[in-house]
Parts: C-alpha cells; sequence; structure tokens
C-alpha cells in the first residue's frame, strides 16, 4: 500500500494502494501469509515510478497513475499467482498476467504527487461483506 494500515484496521475506502494480485477467495489467511513471505523472500524494495496523470474506468472518471515499466513488480506478480496456482487459487482476467497494469487510483479527492514512491511491504486485506475490509497481515520486503 502507498497508505500503509496497521494490522486490523478495517475500513471501507481503499486509501492510496497499489494492488499487486487482484481479489481471490481463500479460506486460511495463514496459508496466503506463508505464501506472500515465500514470494518476496530475498526480493527487497521495489522503487516505483509513476507515469502522468490518466483518467481510467469505463467513463474515463477516475484518475490515476500507472507504475512505469519495472520488472521486479512484474516478477513479484507473476511469482504470487503461481504459488496461489500450486495450493489451488487460479488467478486470471483483466488486471493479471500479461494484463497486468499496476497504478494508484486517485479516487475520493486522493493525490500521488510523488513522482517515485517505494515498496517496502505488502498488506492482505479480507473483504468483510457490506463494503467493509480489514488488514489481516503485513508482509515486509
Amino acid at each position: 500500500m502507498i497508505d500503509e494500515y496497521t494490522e486490523g484496521k478495517q475500513f471501507t475506502h481503499w486509501g492510496r494502494h497499489l494492488t499487486v494480485v487482484p481479489y481471490f477467495e481463500h479460506h486460511n489467511p495463514q496459508v496466503i501469509h506463508e505464501l506472500l513471505e515465500e514470494s518476496t523472500r530475498g526480493l527487497g524494495r521495489i522503487v516505483l515510478t509513476f507515469g502522468e496523470l490518466e483518467l481510467v474506468g469505463p467513463k474515463h472518471d477516475i484518475p490515476a497513475r500507472f507504475v512505469e515499466e519495472n520488472e521486479a513488480l512484474h516478477e513479484l506478480h507473476r511469482k504470487i499467482i503461481a504459488n496461489l496456482a500450486e495450493i489451488g487459487v487460479e488467478i486470471s482476467g483483466r488486471y493479471a498476467g500479461n494484463q497486468y497494469r499496476p497504478h494508484v487510483s486517485l479516487k475520493r479527492g486522493n493525490t500521488l504527487d510523488e513522482a517515485s514512491v517505494t515498496l517496502d511491504s505488502i498488506q492482505l486485506a479480507e473483504s468483510l461483506g457490506q463494503g467493509y475490509r480489514k488488514i489481516i497481515s503485513t508482509v515486509t520486503l
């Protein structure tokens, strides 16, 4: 996350964040935490450089800044997806694999003035229903 939350924090609206892997379902958060630790082992922090502001979404009304080409981030994305597949969680679709376009959406007045940021952790969020989410795990890079 660009705006890192403390574990246990519940929220309805995402702050500034970068999705590394799209939403998926699994019954055991500890298994996913360990999988993320394995996927990030030896990786280290990743410096992300952003391009200019663009409008995205079906109506082209959501401001976003896309990450400029970053092989380390794409490798992390591929590694997590491969490790999830090994435990029976298949991730595909328009936000995965070759269609992964990492970006930070700037909804609700959020801004991203920095030209670059350092990704130094990954956080796992659980969907609680009725639009609520909770941070349940943090893995440091």
